[in-house]
This record gives C-alpha cells, structure tokens and sequence, in this order.
C-alpha cells in the first residue's frame, strides 16, 4: 500500500513539472507573438503604413483612373474611340513633352525613358532616334524609331491594327510594373507616375504633324 501511494506521487509530481514547463512555453511563445505585433504597430505608427508589403496596383485600377480623363479621346484623331499607329505615337510624344514645346529634349527624354523602363533598352538609344543630331527629337524623328520598336504591336493584344482603351491601360501597367525594380508597382510609386504623366489638370498640348 506504502509503495503504491509513493508511485502516485511521483506521478502527480511528475504531471505537475510536464504542466508548469508547458504554461512556461505557452507564454514565451505568446511573449514573442505580442512583441512582434508591438514592432509592426510602431513601424505602422511611424511609416503611416500598414505593416507587411505594400499593396500592388493592378491593371483594373490603372483602367479605371486612366478612363477618367481625357487623354485618350485627345490622342484619338478620328473619333473612332481607337488609336491607330499614329495616333499611339502622338500619345507617346505628347505624354513626354512635358513643357509642351512639340519637341522632346534630352532630359524629358530621359526622365521618360526612365520612368517607362526604357533606360538600358538598345531600341531606345537617344543617338539613334535624335537622328539630325540637333539635341532634340521631332514628332518624324520619334513616330520612325517608334515603329522600329514594335511597342503598339506589343500592345495590340486581339492584333487588329489597333488599340482600345483597355488594351492602352494594360500596355501601360505591364510597363510600368516592369519598369521597378522589384517587379511592382505599388501605390506611391503609381501615383507619382500618373500624376506626372496623366494628370488631368496638367493638360498637354497635341504635338504639330508634320
């Protein structure tokens, strides 16, 4: 009887230490857990961000704010709701000449190229689109080197010779995205983009043909 009774409690005190030590991690561990949540919510506080990576602009979203201004009606020559191979150079031109002067100097070439991932592409060398050498592109200079690029065939998804407003959008969110570094376009990189670019109250004036 004496044995029995010692063999409990060696069992009870072998449940109880199984017990304490299993309380122990479970607090640790929810010690760590609470930490990590304290550090996300300074970084939030002092980022104004939500912790985690930050949300991508998909093409919907570039859809929806590109069709909401005018742009596109401006660039669209005939009124058939569709650019034609000229039409899309015009958008391109007119979209880079930033001070509106009909021509594209080096550093709105530049900063474009840049911004639309062109920088390192050979297609898109200054010394061959500038082909005058007068430090400044033409409307003629730009719609040649254009088509030699092949970008409107890259965009013309149903290959009908032409683009429509979607197929735009989506052409450009593909570029954009592209264009970062990390493959995506988050919304303050997408905002300084299109704010410079698509601004609806930064109007530009359509290029001179010819």
């Amino acid at each position: 009887m004496k044995n029995h009774f010692n063999n409990l409690k060696r069992y009870f005190r072998a449940g109880l230490t199984l017990f304490v030590l299993g309380g122990l991690a479970a607090c640790g561990g929810n010690d760590k857990k609470d930490m990590a949540e304290d550090t996300a919510a300074v970084r939030t506080e002092k980022t104004g961000r939500f912790a985690g990576t930050a949300s991508a602009i998909d093409g919907t979203r570039m859809y929806t704010d590109f069709a909401a201004t005018d742009y596109f009606t401006g660039w669209d020559a005939n009124n058939d709701n569709m650019l034609n191979k000229e039409e899309f150079a015009t958008s391109f031109f007119s979209t880079w000449d930033t001070n509106g002067d009909n021509t594209l100097d080096k550093s709105e070439w530049s900063t474009a190229a840049n911004d639309f991932g062109f920088k390192d592409n050979p297609n898109w060398d200054w010394a061959a689109w500038d082909n005058n050498k007068d430090n400044k592109l033409s409307m003629n200079e730009f719609n040649t080197q254009l088509a030699k690029a092949q970008l409107f065939e890259n965009w013309d998804k149903n290959n009908n010779n032409l683009l429509d407003q979607r197929e735009y959008a989506d052409g450009l969110h593909t570029m954009w995205n592209e264009a970062d570094a990390d493959g995506t376009l988050n919304e303050e990189e997408y905002k300084g983009k299109f704010n410079k670019y698509y601004d609806s109250s930064q109007k530009r004036m359509m290029p001179e043909r010819g």
